[in-house]
């Protein structure tokens, strides 16, 4: 943390140090996980690329970064949640909300 707070000029090094991961990092990380997943279709309406970068996101959703950046009430945050959700049970989650959405993933058992 003594590094980042001297790189970058800050006394709070936590916060400049999430908004570097969410910046650098969120579309490697769905980038690698389209990779467990490849070939697999997903409706017309949804774009993979969309797909994996909220479940990317997730990993963020208790740092101040997230909550700034999609604060309750924004429809980003919602389908993200939801996207997370969906994987989590296998099953819709929002079911005629412009959030909907479907499990796209496969049970590892």
């Amino acid at each position: 943390m003594i590094y980042v707070s001297k790189i970058n000029d800050v006394k709070n090094a936590d916060i400049v140090q999430y908004e570097d991961m969410a910046n650098k990092y969120v579309n490697a990380i769905a980038s690698a996980l389209e990779e467990f997943q490849p070939g697999i279709p997903l409706a017309a309406s949804r774009s993979r690329q969309q797909t994996y970068n909220d479940l990317a996101c997730i990993g963020l959703s208790g740092i101040p970064i997230f909550k700034t950046t999609f604060p309750i009430g924004n429809p980003n945050r919602e389908r993200i949640l939801n996207r997370t959700a969906c994987e989590q049970n296998k099953t819709v989650i929002g079911a005629g909300t412009p959030n909907e959405q479907s499990p796209v993933g496969n049970p590892c058992n």
